[in-house]
C-alpha cells in the first residue's frame, strides 16, 4: 500500500509541476497578446492621427478658399453696383431727371451704401466661414496631438510576465516538493 500510496504522491506532484509549468506558458501567452494589443492600439491611434492631419490641412484649404471667394463676391457686388448707378444715371437722363438734383444724389447715394453694405456683409460672410474652418483645423490638430500623446502600455518583452510567473510558481511548487519529500 505504501508503494501505492508514493505512486499517488508522484503523480499528484508531476500534476502539480504540469499545472505550474503551464501557469508560466499562460503568463507568456497573456503578456505576448497584451504586446500585439498595445502595438496594434498604438499603430491605430498614429493612423487616426495622420487622418486628422490631414482633414486639418483640408479645413485650412477651405479656410483659404472661404475668403478667396469672399473677395470675389465682394468684388461682384460693388461691380453689380456701379451697374446699377450707371442704369439709374442712365434712366434718370432718359426721363429728363436732373442727374446734380437732391433727388438723383439721394437715390444714387442710397444705391452707393447699399452696394457697400452688401459687399461688406459678403466679406463678413466669408471671414465667418473661414473662421469656422479654422476652428475645425485646429481641433483636428488638437485630436492628433491626442491620440500621438495617448498612454498605451507597450511591454518591452515578455520577460517580466514570465519572471513573475516563475518566481510564484516557482514557490508553490517547493513548497509542493516539501510536501512530497515528507
Amino acid at each position: 500500500m505504501a508503494l501505492f500510496d508514493d505512486i499517488l504522491k508522484d503523480i499528484g506532484l508531476g500534476s502539480s509541476v504540469a499545472g505550474e509549468i503551464k501557469s508560466i506558458y499562460d503568463s507568456y501567452a497573456a503578456a505576448k497578446v497584451t504586446q500585439i494589443q498595445s502595438n496594434a492600439q498604438k499603430l491605430a491611434n498614429e493612423a487616426q492621427a495622420a487622418i486628422a492631419d490631414n482633414n486639418a490641412l483640408l479645413a485650412r484649404w477651405q479656410a483659404t478658399d472661404a475668403i478667396r471667394r469672399g473677395h470675389i463676391t465682394e468684388n461682384r457686388t460693388r461691380l453689380g453696383t456701379a451697374q446699377l448707378k450707371s442704369t439709374q444715371r442712365a434712366r434718370m437722363a432718359a426721363n429728363g431727371i436732373m442727374l446734380g438734383g437732391d433727388s438723383a444724389l439721394r437715390v444714387l447715394a442710397d444705391t452707393d451704401i447699399l452696394g457697400e453694405i452688401d459687399a461688406m456683409t459678403n466679406r463678413e460672410n466669408a471671414e465667418r466661414e473661414a473662421w469656422a474652418y479654422r476652428l475645425q483645423a485646429q481641433d483636428f490638430d488638437n485630436r492628433a496631438a491626442i491620440l500621438r500623446n495617448a498612454t498605451v502600455p507597450i511591454p518591452d518583452s515578455t520577460s517580466s510576465a514570465v519572471i513573475t510567473s516563475l518566481l510564484s510558481s516557482g514557490s508553490r511548487v517547493a513548497s509542493l516538493w516539501d510536501t512530497w519529500k515528507n
